[in-house]
């Protein structure tokens, strides 16, 4: 794995040799470690030293800027939320007109297309806006 590929899986994110843990509390990302930081705010924060055990800090500042960037990208253009029926609360009224007519328009394909190749790539998308299994969508 080169430095700019990342890996997502077991609530851990890969870049790199940098592994940093998802979870519930907020992250804290840093060079070297600081103790008393650590300490003071270890109930709200987790601290995550990139550069630990590192050589070159420089090369490890270097990993944790391409993470940041590939971690704004994708929080910038996620929408996966966009169809999950779980988040409807936090939709506008624009995304929630949205997600009922992608609903509606899949509703309205007859099931002899879903089984098509041609359906698959409309699946697809469907999914990576937070389609669920609901047969409609499938």
């Amino acid at each position: 794995m080169t430095r700019a590929q990342v890996q997502t899986g077991d609530n851990t994110l890969h870049l790199g040799c940098l592994e940093l843990p998802l979870g519930a509390f907020p992250v804290v990302l840093t060079l070297d470690a600081d103790p008393f930081m650590a300490e003071l705010w270890a109930h709200d924060l987790r601290f995550v030293e990139t550069g630990a055990g590192r050589e070159h800090l420089k090369d490890a500042a270097r990993q944790q800027e391409i993470f940041l960037d590939y971690f704004l990208a994708n929080a910038a253009q996620n929408a996966v939320h966009l169809l999950d029926e779980s988040y409807d609360a936090i939709l506008t009224d624009d995304e929630r007109t949205l997600r009922n007519e992608l609903n509606d328009f899949a509703s309205n394909v007859p099931e002899a297309v879903k089984v098509s190749a041609a359906w698959e790539p409309i699946r697809r998308v469907l999914g990576e806006l937070g389609a669920g299994p609901d047969p409609a969508l499938s």
